[in-house]
């Protein structure tokens, strides 16, 4: 933490009270994300991974909307999106929901599979 070490020794505390997130410490970004939750304001983490995913990626919704629009307060359960992420983030999940259930699962997407949900994108350097 920058310029400020007690508040790494005071994360580093409360995660060893938290066994449900310091078993998963040892995968970087999880510490990444355990770091930027804790940095921007947190005392305590988040009640689950689960949330601390949502307060992670809120966080960074929040951040890069406000470049763009100053007043944008984007909460851990995603409220207060703009709409062109919101349609960015389910199509994102369409597109993983679709792989995940395919038979057998998919983790490589064609041009054509993400044309399908996002029709408009510019297909320059894309290929197949």
């Amino acid at each position: 933490f920058k310029g400020d070490p007690q508040k790494g020794e005071e994360m580093l505390k409360a995660l060893e009270e938290r066994p449900d997130l310091m078993a998963g410490a040892f995968v970087p970004m999880n510490v990444f994300i355990f770091c930027s939750i804790y940095e921007h304001g947190q005392s305590s983490f988040p009640p689950t991974m689960t949330n601390c995913y949502k307060t992670f990626v809120s966080q960074i919704l929040g951040r890069e909307s406000g470049k763009e629009n100053a007043t944008c307060r984007i909460n851990s359960d995603l409220s207060g999106l703009p709409k062109n992420l919101t349609d960015l983030l389910s199509g994102l999940a369409q597109i993983a929901f679709k792989g995940l259930t395919a038979n057998p699962p998919s983790f490589i997407f064609t041009e054509s599979s993400i044309l399908e949900i996002f029709p408009t994108l510019s297909t320059t350097g894309i290929t197949d």
